[in-house]
This record gives structure tokens, C-alpha cells and sequence, in this order.
């Protein structure tokens, strides 16, 4: 499937989904071979991004992952709710991608790549025994989405609001395994 992906494109099958990096095992199973890079951005980044989005939409709307138990936070102000889905996804993404072997799965840095794509392709191209296309341009940096960033105060409270949800990773994954119905 990849590969005629691959060929009607003329380029690497590369995209961003979110559900899909929560189900990795699986989808590295169905596919023998297949591999995974997963980016990963500066988390107040992402925070920021989520809690724009959010604000743009009605309340009750949610984007991207709506992670279990967000009924934790339905009454809660947008920035709130934004951090609760950044902080449990981020957990989810963890537990589904930490008992996967390294040869399968390479974690980089947004940030990373963008001070040095060809230090990321050349990290990539070790890991994956492929060797980029001669043709291939790879510039020698790019400037990073800056993200919409939040004000001062918001930021302070945003940080606050992640320090609280101090249940640990464990203890959350171990309450949705739990949980009969999963939303």
C-alpha cells in the first residue's frame, strides 16, 4: 500500500495524524517493514496552537484527539481543557509508542529538524537503511512555526494548569484500560 502511495505521489508517504500515532503497534503490525518517525513539538507550542483552535470553535466542539475522560474537565475554561487534552495525549502517544522497538520507531525533535533537515535526513536514513534520492533538496535550515503563542498571564496559568494534573501517566492509562466503554 506504501509503496503505491509512494509511486502515484513521487514521494515518501509522510503524514500528520494524531489517531494514527496513537495506534502504532497495530498499524506497524498490519504493515511488515513499515517504520515510524514521530515529530514531536515544544509542548507550550502545542498548548498554544490547541487552546487557538479551541477558542475559535464552540465549546462543546472538540478537535483533533478528545482524549477519555474529558468529562474531567467539560466545565472547565478552554485553556484548561486545552492543556488537559495536550498533557493526556501526549500520555497516550507515550504508552502506545514506548514498547515499540527502536528499529521501528525514531523520535525527533520539530525544533531539531528545523536548525538541521539534513542532520534529521541523515539521522533518518541511518536509522531506516534508505538513502535519500540524489535529486532530493534538502535546505540547510527552515524557520520554525512559531505557533500562535499565549499572553504572559495565560502562559503562567497554562503552566499551572498542566502542573496540576498530576496524576501520572500510569495512573491515567491504568484508569482508561479500566473503563468499560472507551469514548
Amino acid at each position: 500500500m506504501t509503496a503505491s502511495i509512494t509511486a502515484i505521489a513521487a514521494r515518501p508517504f509522510v503524514f500528520k495524524n494524531v489517531y494514527l500515532s496513537l495506534s502504532l503497534p497495530a498499524f506497524l503490525k498490519l504493515i511488515p517493514g513499515a517504520k515510524a518517525v514521530v515529530v514531536q513539538r515544544d509542548p507550550n507550542t502545542v498548548l498554544s496552537s490547541v487552546f487557538a483552535m479551541r477558542n475559535q470553535l464552540p465549546p462543546d466542539v472538540w478537535r483533533s484527539i478528545r482524549p477519555p475522560f474529558v468529562s474531567d474537565v467539560e466545565n472547565e475554561d478552554v485553556l484548561s481543557q486545552s492543556a488537559y487534552q495536550c498533557v493526556r495525549s501526549q500520555q497516550l502517544l507515550s504508552a502506545a509508542t514506548e514498547s515499540l522497538p527502536a528499529e521501528k520507531l525514531l523520535t525527533y525533535g520539530y525544533e531539531d529538524l528545523c536548525r538541521d533537515p539534513a542532520g534529521f535526513v541523515a539521522a533518518v536514513s541511518e536509522w531506516s537503511g534508505l538513502t535519500p534520492r540524489e535529486s532530493a533538496r534538502v535546505p540547510d535550515h527552515f524557520a520554525p512555526s512559531p505557533g500562535p503563542g499565549l499572553p504572559d498571564d495565560l502562559a503562567q496559568r497554562a503552566t499551572e494548569i498542566v502542573a496540576s494534573l498530576n496524576e501520572t501517566g500510569e495512573e491515567y492509562l491504568a484508569r482508561v484500560e479500566a473503563y468499560p466503554t472507551r469514548r
